[in-house]
């Protein structure tokens, strides 16, 4: 019932996450600068190293050396927080109208959501191989993934219980006052 309800909803989801995985196959730096300028802004202020913006190759951080471009730019991370937050707002929300305001206040809050965690990714990365790289300096890149797993997932998963316990608290408050009424 909940699926036939909700379909032109979960319809709408899928043909924008297709959109938007086709935006990001077929774009580059500065297609994707409205989330590549956030988190270099975190890493540098975390960092206090300037980096140095191309079209061609990012933000290279010389000082770093790294580069923050297309692909640690977390678009796919804030595709799937999108699609979680559009999952839990056409969970809780009756309304076409609530249903609508929330999705797209969903966009925001996992624009804010991916930056804060990417930016916390790579500087995770940057420690962590900085301590690795004398012991293990042919498997930085394996490091640099299975740091991006954990702390993508971690978060995603505290993000999805939290609200949902949120929500679900929320919905019961409320059912419980218009019983009252």
């Amino acid at each position: 019932m909940f699926i036939r309800k909700n379909i032109l909803f979960f319809l709408l989801l899928l043909l924008a996450f297709v959109k938007l995985k086709l935006y990001f196959q077929h774009t580059d730096n500065d297609g994707l600068y409205f989330m590549l300028m956030p988190t270099n802004a975190l890493v540098s202020l975390i960092t206090g190293s300037h980096a140095i913006y191309s079209n061609e190759a990012g933000f290279q951080h010389e000082q770093l050396a790294i580069v923050i471009e297309k692909s640690c730019a977390g678009f796919n991370l804030f595709l799937i927080f999108l699609m979680v937050l559009s999952y839990l707002a056409i969970k809780y929300f009756q309304t076409a109208g609530d249903k609508i305001k929330h999705i797209l206040l969903a966009t925001l809050t996992a624009w804010i959501i991916t930056i804060l965690v990417n930016a916390s990714r790579i500087w995770t990365s940057i420690i962590v191989q900085s301590v690795t790289k004398k012991n293990w300096p042919q498997s930085q890149q394996l490091i640099h993934e299975c740091i991006g797993i954990f702390i993508n997932l971690s978060a995603l998963l505290m993000v999805y219980f939290f609200l949902d316990r949120y929500l679900s608290g929320k919905m019961a408050e409320g059912a419980k006052q218009s019983d009252l009424k």
